[in-house]
């Protein structure tokens, strides 16, 4: 188990790294690899994140999601992105909001994440 959390630890990294140069044939390529390697968790993992974005844009787009515009910042990384969720949610927590903190609970992740990044990262208003 130990042995697969690194491997998934590795792939996910690699796959960042590459993401950044990423092109179409090299995407095709993972996906046509064997399903037990490397290849083909990049293809994965690729896509999933694809999957997620689109489902959160499209759940923001609704009426009942809308409240700010999300503005992330140039260059931010997963990691900081993640951090900021997380501090998100346990300001949320220290707040006592309960119904708030019911909501992200019971939301579709990509909500939940969208709607914390949406607190940290708000557009600046525009005079």
């Amino acid at each position: 188990m130990k042995r697969l959390f690194i491997v998934a630890v590795f792939c996910v990294c690699t796959a960042q790294a590459q993401a950044a140069s990423l092109i179409g044939k090299t995407l095709f390529e993972w996906c046509v690899s064997d399903q037990r390697s490397v290849s083909y968790f990049h293809c994965v993992l690729f896509i999933n994140g694809f999957i997620s974005g689109y489902v959160a844009a499209t759940l923001l787009a609704e009426k009942e999601y809308r409240s700010n515009e999300l503005c992330l910042p140039s260059g931010l990384s997963a990691g900081e992105a993640a951090a900021a969720f997380v501090q998100e949610w346990r300001s949320l927590e220290l707040k006592k909001e309960r119904s708030s903190m019911e909501a992200l609970k019971q939301a579709d992740p990509d909500v939940a994440l969208s709607l914390l990044l949406i607190q940290a990262f708000p557009c600046k208003e525009s005079n």
